[in-house]
């Protein structure tokens, strides 16, 4: 299984992050919430060409088990979660972890270990793409 913080392990190969956030999902209780993880790199502005670049990249992986995006939210960080998860919080116009718990049903602890596998690849993705 992938580590709760390979995401943020991979966007610190692209540059420093600034956001406090450590996991994309919590370690020892792995559907506590939804898989995302909210960053900002340090030291770099909002419309650097590097968060298109990534944005481009996540949007199209296609190696995983579950497509994803990556968005900014609230003008200054920005957010990678699996594509469903992103949809159904648009649908319900909310943020809120236990609405889109509910929404998902008894698909969410399958979805969110689909997920999970993904991290991988998905920061395999990323550490190349800081190579470049």
């Amino acid at each position: 299984m992938s580590s709760s913080r390979i995401l943020r392990e991979a966007l610190s190969k692209v540059g420093e992050i600034s956001s406090p956030q450590l996991d994309a999902f919590i370690p020892n209780d792995m559907y506590a919430r939804p898989i995302y993880f909210a960053f900002r790199f340090k030291d770099m502005d909002v419309d650097d060409p590097i968060y298109l670049r990534l944005i481009n990249m996540i949007n199209q992986f296609e190696l995983g088990s579950l497509s994803w995006v990556m968005y900014r939210f609230k003008s200054k960080n920005y957010v990678i979660e699996p594509l469903e998860f992103y949809t159904i919080r648009r649908k319900l116009n909310s943020g809120s972890d236990e609405k889109l718990i509910a929404e998902l049903g008894d698909n969410y602890q399958s979805t969110m270990k689909k997920a999970i596998r993904d991290l991988d690849l998905l920061s395999e993705m990323i550490v190349e793409l800081s190579k470049t």
